[in-house]
């Protein structure tokens, strides 16, 4: 990933800290590939977003947003629901 494109992704992460009225915390560990598929159709398909994001790229966006504190969950496998 070129740094343009870092730098577009941390942007709009921090758009959806900023505004979402939720965001959760989805640990993929022990999903197969399908399942993590099928979660993301269905998430989708119900109004929700969700994304796959480096975590360090993920902590960038969350610094001052309303959603900071959730930094520390940030280990792993992890994906954000909005």
């Amino acid at each position: 990933m070129k740094r343009e494109e870092k730098q577009e992704l941390i942007t709009e992460l921090k758009g959806v800290f900023d505004s979402a009225n939720l965001v959760v915390v989805v640990l993929n560990k022990g999903l197969t590939v399908a399942e993590v598929t099928e979660l993301r159709n269905n998430v989708r398909k119900d109004g929700a977003g969700y994304r796959v994001a480096k975590n360090r790229l993920a902590k960038l966006a969350l610094a001052g947003t309303p959603c900071e504190e959730l930094a520390d969950l940030l280990v792993g496998p992890t994906a954000l629901a909005y």
